[in-house]
């Protein structure tokens, strides 16, 4: 009887364990600094500190992969058990995932050159200039979603700012820290000339993520 119960025990831990085992958290994101980036062959990141402080928290396995933002999105879009960050909230995504958040402020602006004589009241103003953007982020849709015509053949910001620095495009829309800081690294004067929309990033899970594993990731969100 006692062999059988260890037996028994020792099953019942596998099965624990397989339970685990297929609770784990598939993590993506893009090159995003200072939020989210790879240097020197880790991922890195303000908000990567974030999301591993809370995962270790709520003692939730997890992994992180870092590619393009396109495929990072419609992963954590299309597959149970799946997040991307850092994801802005817009109202057009809010229903589409499960969300855990926020990790940080970051509001979608568009920034002109230093001297550039570019003055903006209002969106309509905007469509007389070639704005520059990266494909599918919250931004670039915002701004299309309006009418506007946005270079969008780039995937990163620092693609898109480098349009920017050409003269090739005379608007850049990125995020108002975000933006910044990539201007920063790269060398460029940027200035902030019109507020698209105020905005939060945060981590957003596919909808079909175990309902327990979110609670325990929202009880982890640093406060």
């Amino acid at each position: 009887m006692k062999k059988f119960l260890t037996v028994a025990t020792a099953v019942a831990a596998m099965a624990l364990a397989g339970v685990v085992s297929a609770q784990e958290i598939r993590i993506t994101t893009e090159e995003g600094p200072p939020f989210n980036m790879m240097e020197g062959g880790k991922i890195v990141g303000s908000n990567t500190k974030i999301v591993e402080a809370m995962f270790a928290k709520a003692g939730v396995p997890y992994k992180i992969e870092l590619m393009d933002w396109t495929p990072a999105y419609e992963a954590a879009l299309n597959n149970k058990n799946t997040c991307v960050y850092s994801t802005y909230e817009t109202p057009e995504r809010k229903d589409k995932f499960e969300w855990v958040g926020p990790l940080t402020k970051d509001d979608l602006v568009l920034f002109a050159l230093a001297d550039s004589p570019v003055a903006i009241k209002t969106l309509a103003d905007v469509k007389p200039f070639k704005i520059g953007g990266a494909k599918n982020f919250a931004g670039t849709l915002l701004l299309q979603k309006a009418g506007m015509t946005v270079d969008d053949s780039a995937t990163t910001d620092g693609e898109s700012l480098k349009k920017l620095a050409n003269k090739t495009v005379d608007l850049w829309q990125s995020g108002s820290n975000s933006g910044l800081y990539v201007a920063e690294k790269q060398g460029v004067k940027v200035k902030q000339v019109f507020m698209l929309q105020e905005a939060v990033m945060s981590l957003a899970c596919n909808k079909g993520t175990d309902p327990a594993v979110l609670a325990k990731l929202r009880a982890a969100l640093p406060k």
